[in-house]
């Protein structure tokens, strides 16, 4: 926290929503904790609604609040992703921790051990992990209460290395080494800015304050099998990928977890919280990275559609057998795009699709000053290819912004084949 980190304990009273245009969030402060002005009753909040880095606050829940203020001026403040507010449900005894270090009581390490269920989510807590803080002069363990939550009171001041375990769950690496978030004051610029110095995933106690710092923890639940070619033959150094299901009970399109296979072509898959997964090879939505085609489990070899498998938190689902067809040969399609009057076009986008729609490959970098461009491709294989840009016309508060878009479909029968795409006017967009 920095010296214009606003805390107070809150109850929202219109809901923040989560897409874009909804918000800002309006909540009544019901405790002050600190930096809130005396006369602040209730404040709107900017949560990011509509944003990769959203924190949502929904309506009737109580939370307590860690948000920015500018200027001075919290008549409304800023949150986002990253932000150290948590629902007061759950997380009393951080709350209590909070209070304590506004009333100038000992230090204190809080947090909640929480099950990560996805790149960037967790639900629910982790009963009877064990939290364990150690630094070169100091060692402290706990046990998490029923929630996941866990609380180390006069701990000495210091940097602290966190440590989590419990049986059948793995420690969530990548979540408990991020930064902790802490700024310092740059006294030549007086700004705040990220503590550069800080080792990624240690706490620093100081002296009467209040650390929180949550942790995750994988449920070890796995998924095992063996792959195989289409003539029966075990298939080594393949990556096996477990997709988990979206809300609407659709494959995500990238995988949660993968793994490769073994000489024998056995794979194993883990950890991976319990739920169901589409497990398949080179099944990615959006990409074709493997000269295997998109292969997914269906369970059975005269089935078309695909078996969701089911795993259970720290147990293994085993015997999902995949066959793939045969290897296809990789090779590079060549296109042109031009102008809608014929002239190579510089810098616009190029995507492949397959003939449902499905794009597989698209450029991070537009077409050279040739209009020219270099795809891969795999034989035998048929494609739309498709390039977009943008164009204006006119100056100042005249000028005009066309999209510029044109497709090819083009059938690979061999290698380097070619393809033109010829740019056409699609609509007009508003006058700037």
């Amino acid at each position: 926290m920095t010296g214009s980190t606003v805390v107070f304990l809150g109850r929202v009273l219109v809901d923040s929503g989560e897409g874009w245009g909804t918000g800002p969030a309006r909540v009544l402060i019901e405790e002050s904790l600190l930096n809130v002005p005396k006369d602040l009753r209730e404040v709107e909040i900017d949560t990011s609604a509509g944003t990769s880095c959203y924190y949502r606050l929904k309506a009737g829940e109580r939370y307590v609040v860690f948000a920015a203020r500018r200027d001075g001026l919290p008549v409304r403040l800023r949150i986002g992703g990253c932000s150290n507010t948590f629902p007061l449900q759950g997380h009393e005894h951080i709350l209590d921790a909070l209070r304590s270090k506004a009333q100038g009581g000992p230090s204190r390490l809080v947090g909640a051990v929480l099950r990560s269920s996805g790149a960037y989510t967790h639900e629910d807590g982790v009963p009877g992990a064990l939290v364990v803080a150690i630094s070169p002069t100091a060692r402290y363990q706990v046990l998490a209460d029923a929630s996941g939550g866990y609380e180390i009171r006069d701990i000495a001041p210091g940097r602290y290395e966190i440590e989590v375990s419990k049986s059948g769950f793995v420690p969530d690496a990548e979540y408990n080494s991020r930064w902790s978030g802490r700024f310092e004051l740059n006294k030549a610029t007086n700004t705040w800015e990220p503590d550069k110095s800080e080792p990624a995933g240690s706490v620093l106690v100081g002296e009467r304050s209040c650390q929180v710092w949550d942790l995750g923890m994988w449920p070890r639940g796995r998924i095992s099998g063996t792959v195989r070619s289409n003539t029966g033959s075990p298939l080594g150094g393949v990556t096996v990928q477990a997709f988990a299901l979206d809300r609407r009970g659709e494959q995500e399109s990238r995988p949660l977890r993968t793994g490769t296979t073994d000489g024998a072509g056995k794979y194993l898959i883990e950890p991976l919280p319990g739920g169901e997964y589409v497990v398949g090879v080179n099944a990615e939505r959006y990409r074709d990275m493997e000269p295997y085609p998109p292969t997914v489990f269906a369970g059975d070899s005269r089935r078309s559609t695909t078996t969701h498998i089911s795993v259970t938190d720290g147990q293994e689902t085993a015997d999902i057998g995949l066959t793939l067809p045969a290897k296809r040969t990789a090779t590079t399609l060549r296109v042109t795009v031009l102008a809608p009057g014929g002239a190579p076009y510089a810098g616009a986008v190029v995507s492949l699709e397959n003939l449902v729609g499905v794009q597989r490959w698209c450029s991070k970098d537009g077409t050279s000053l040739e209009g020219a461009a270099e795809v891969p491709v795999y034989v035998g294989e048929q494609y739309v290819v498709k390039a977009w840009a943008s164009s204006s016309v006119g100056g100042g508060s005249g000028r005009e912004y066309f999209y510029l878009g044109g497709s090819s479909r083009v059938d690979v029968a061999a290698e380097h084949p070619v393809a033109v795409v010829v740019l056409a006017p699609r609509r007009l967009r508003d006058k700037y």
